[in-house]
């Protein structure tokens, strides 16, 4: 912890002086008129900043404008008109040398026809100014943060100053001017998994920059489906794999991927099948990467891992287009709050927007509450802890295995959400984790009277023919 004398001289200094010191007014009145002027040239270039920027931040006239633009943008969702603004100056009880003053700026921005010479100039220097800026101020926030000794919080509270600016960025599509770029809208990469029914159902499999998640009761074999889907991302599509474990071992994981490769129990491998699986990557002509890396549940954050997989890419080279972490529940949030359930809400944003952001397709798993432990055909309700965190996931699947299920090795996965297609849909499975095998069967089955559905499985010939292998 930071001692009494460090924190001392921290709070000597005059806190509220340096942070105002760095002001657009530094570089003078021209230069913040023609900040006001490239708002009116360059749309976007006021959607991005306009909201992370302050009045304070300039002088007395150009904020009084610069505060008008922002009234009228909430109010209207456009920029004013010259005319609009002069009549909002007439009516305002301000005094008349300063309305004289505000007028002439506001005819001089207005002028549209005498533009600027290298508006991107000053655009670059307004966004470093307000990086600057943002990151000014979480180094001041981060001063109660040091004394708590939470450390973590200060990375976050850094990194997400350094990234506000970029998240504001595009905040709009102008279709007609912009439509030539539909194509890489409508282009969407993906890592495929094992299931041809599954691709099919998400548009080519699980999106890079988005969240997807297994969810399931207590050994419902999540874990067991994203070390199936992981490997075979590797196998069959050369991607390299980080597998971020929290509750088994890493020998547990790699025990469990020998099995699902060879498609026997872990017990019944000889030593010589485990030295096949060479054969296996040679034949395959893998040159793809997969690593497993453990942390104790509980301990790592969201910060923890991006650093791992940070070093993994320096020291490997590795270029990971899927993440899996397994699970959700067991990482420590950066934030503390109040409840549980905010904090998990927090956990899932933080792990799409690091997909998002190093792009790479995300793959975690989520526990059912109590009430969805047995139930055949569970909906997002179930979710444990918090029914809000699925607002982040781009898609899951649910698990559903009553106990007969567990009996005979079946199931049905359940498309609980899906940005990209249809939801509400099961699928028949066969799932023997003894012998790392989870089938998902092409027989799509809509859910539209859950007890319905609950009946037309309920029977021995259902689960004679997965037993088999077979599905009519």
């Amino acid at each position: 912890m930071a001692n009494n004398s460090q924190i001392d001289i921290v709070s000597k200094l005059n806190l509220s002086k340096i942070k105002n010191e760095d002001s657009l007014m530094k570089y003078g009145e021209s230069f913040q008129n023609n900040i006001l002027k490239a708002f009116l040239l360059d749309h976007q270039f006021y959607l991005d900043v306009h909201e992370l920027i302050d009045k304070t931040h300039f002088s007395k006239f150009q904020s009084y404008i610069f505060e008008q633009l922002n009234d009228y943008f909430s109010k209207y969702n456009r920029l004013p008109t010259k005319e609009t603004l002069l009549i909002v100056l007439q009516d305002d009880k301000i005094l008349e040398d300063n309305k004289k003053t505000i007028s002439e700026i506001i005819s001089d921005i207005y002028n549209l026809s005498n533009k600027i010479n290298d508006i991107e100039y000053y655009e670059d220097k307004t966004l470093k100014f307000i990086r600057n800026s943002r990151v000014k101020n979480a180094i001041f926030n981060s001063i109660k943060l040091l004394q708590e000794e939470d450390y973590d919080a200060i990375v976050g509270e850094i990194t997400s100053a350094v990234k506000e600016i970029d998240k504001n960025k595009n905040l709009s599509f102008n279709f007609f001017k912009n439509k030539h770029l539909l194509v890489d809208f409508i282009k969407r990469d993906v890592v495929p998994t094992p299931y041809d029914v599954i691709n099919k159902i998400c548009k080519g499999g699980l999106g890079l920059g988005e969240l997807s998640v297994i969810q399931g009761g207590t050994s419902a074999g999540k874990s067991f489906l994203m070390q199936i889907i992981s490997m075979m991302a590797l196998i069959n599509y050369n991607i390299d794999v980080v597998y971020y474990t929290l509750e088994m071992s890493e020998r547990q994981v790699a025990e469990r991927l020998i099995s699902i490769l060879l498609k026997k129990h872990i017990q019944d491998v000889t030593t010589k099948e485990v030295k096949d699986i060479d054969k296996i990557v040679l034949d395959h002509g893998i040159t793809a990467q997969y690593h497993i890396k453990e942390f104790p549940s509980g301990e790592a954050t969201i910060n923890t891992l991006k650093n791992n997989c940070d070093n993994l890419r320096n020291q490997f080279d590795i270029k990971p287009k899927l993440i899996v972490v397994d699970y959700d529940e067991l990482i420590r949030p950066i934030t503390h709050r109040a409840t549980k359930r905010e904090e998990l809400n927090d956990i899932y944003i933080n792990l799409r927007g690091w997909s998002k952001q190093d792009i790479f397709a995300m793959l975690t798993a989520g526990q059912f509450n109590k009430s969805g432990w047995a139930r055949q055909s569970p909906d997002i309700t179930n979710s444990a802890e918090s029914f809000s965190k699925n607002a982040s996931i781009d898609f899951s699947i649910l698990i559903g295995r009553s106990v007969e299920d567990r009996l005979y090795n079946t199931g049905r996965a359940i498309i609980g959400k899906n940005r990209n297609g249809k939801d509400s849909i099961a699928f028949p499975m066969k799932i023997d984790l003894d012998n790392g095998i989870i089938d998902i069967f092409d027989d799509i089955q809509p859910i539209t009277n859950p007890e319905d559905f609950k009946e037309e499985f309920d029977n021995s010939d259902y689960i004679s023919e997965l037993i088999n292998g077979n599905y009519p």
